[in-house]
């Protein structure tokens, strides 16, 4: 049955599992709501089903193959893994982290960003420099972008861990648009223990809190959410808010081995839960002053739709098809978070060897993992709307098998029907729908 009928004490959601549209009722306005004990699910389910049901079909949009791989999966980003080396050791790292220091070649950032702009545009291409640490290679960031300047349609990111950030280098950072992602687990020493900074703890945290705060017009927080600063989400993110930022990254652990760090428990939902309501009470109908990005963009796509909006909640994802990833040998794979030095299914050719063409049209292991496939996803009422989870390549990296649920399936369910709920108490309506 593609209806599936979600009960709450407060609302009850009626949706097609197959397109993502549904109807939220308040149950205690619903005359039909009031009997539910006394009603069958199946009966229930039929009875909306009835009412409704040609509404959820009738906004199905049908896509043709070709549309499809034009518009929906279009490279536009580049993610250049500078190094595999970090000056830290974070615990719950997925980086290989080498000690021997191996950087990438200025000549190979530029003949990748050129070969991949020319052949995308006229597409923006977002570059991404990461790693490892990508500071560590910036004389080798800073030559290649002077040197790219050409080309004009490119926007800049790179993702820091805060440590070799100086004056100069924020300046250049500036002055070429960079946006920067600034990895900070919280606002205390207990906060950031996981990096294992050798007692610089404090300096860590204090200066980067400082860097944040001067520039906070493009460097951004990116907190990591796991067992040592769940139970502080609500004071780190109510200090970002009261500093004036307009919002930040929390992304959920995935750790490449095992859970010990990640929240299980349900106190990953009543965090996020009060990350959302914060949201909420900064929303005026079309933005949110102050946001958490994953939250925002999942706000997106189960309120108003935006189904293919970021890859990484979409399943297949976007990896291999709307970004990839070159190492410091020139290798290209299909994300940054795949790149292995035992694993090479998701590995697509190297960028000196083959051409674009070759690397795109290239089946990659990750692609595998689909919604469809996944037994516990496809019997899901919400499998258009949650993706599978989270990242793929961090579930493929834990598993041996692509079709296991994610660690955080639960976790979904409950913050899209809460989130859900939050709409129709927002509007106080007795009924909504996102078609």
């Amino acid at each position: 049955m593609d209806l599936s009928l979600i009960m709450e004490k407060d609302v009850d959601i009626l949706i097609n599992k197959n397109t993502g549209k549904w109807i939220a009722i308040k149950n205690d306005e619903e005359q039909e709501l009031k009997i539910i004990k006394k009603i069958s699910r199946k009966l229930l389910i039929d009875k909306f089903g009835k009412k409704f049901g040609s509404y959820l079909w009738s906004k199905r949009i049908e896509m043709s193959e070709n549309f499809e791989n034009k518009f929906c999966h279009q490279m536009n980003c580049l993610v250049i893994n500078v190094t595999d080396s970090c000056n830290l050791k974070c615990q719950y790292c997925y980086a290989n982290n080498e000690n021997k220091i191996q950087m990438i070649d200025t000549e190979t950032i530029i003949y990748a960003v050129e070969e991949f702009s020319e052949n995308i545009y006229p597409n923006n291409l977002t570059v991404i420099f990461h790693g490892g640490e990508p500071l560590l290679a910036f004389d080798k960031i800073k030559e290649a972008v002077e040197n790219l300047k050409h080309i004009k349609n490119i926007v800049y990111s790179l993702q820091t861990n805060g440590t070799l950030l100086t004056e100069e280098k924020l300046d250049f950072f500036e002055k070429n648009k960079f946006l920067i992602g600034l990895s900070i687990d919280g606002i205390n020493d207990e906060n950031n223990s996981l990096r294992n900074i050798d007692g610089k703890i404090k300096d860590y945290t204090k200066r980067n809190l400082e860097i944040l705060k001067n520039n906070k017009s493009f460097v951004k927080p990116l907190i990591v959410v796991h067992k040592k600063n769940i139970n502080d989400i609500k004071e780190i993110v109510n200090y970002f808010k009261n500093n004036s930022f307009d919002g930040l990254v929390c992304n959920l652990l995935f750790e490449p081995e095992n859970f010990e760090n990640c929240v299980l428990d349900d106190s990953l939902f009543e965090n996020m839960r009060y990350i959302l309501d914060l949201m909420m009470n900064n929303y005026d109908g079309e933005n949110f002053a102050f946001s958490e990005r994953d939250l925002r963009l999942l706000f997106r796509k189960v309120i108003y739709g935006f189904v293919d909006e970021y890859m990484c909640m979409n399943s297949p994802c976007g990896a291999g098809k709307e970004t990839v990833a070159v190492d410091y040998k020139g290798d290209i794979w299909a994300c940054n978070v795949l790149i292995s030095k035992t694993k090479k299914d998701n590995l697509m050719g190297n960028i000196f060897e083959n051409s674009i063409k070759e690397i795109l049209n290239k089946d990659v292991n990750v692609s595998k993992r689909n919604i469809d496939s996944i037994p516990i996803c496809n019997e899901c009422p919400y499998k258009k709307l949650c993706g599978g989870g989270g990242c793929c390549g961090f579930v493929t990296n834990q598993r041996n098998n692509l079709n296991d649920k994610s660690i955080y399936c639960d976790y979904h369910f409950k913050l899209i029907t809460y989130m859900i709920d939050s709409v129709m108490r927002y509007y106080e309506s007795d009924i909504i729908t996102n078609f």
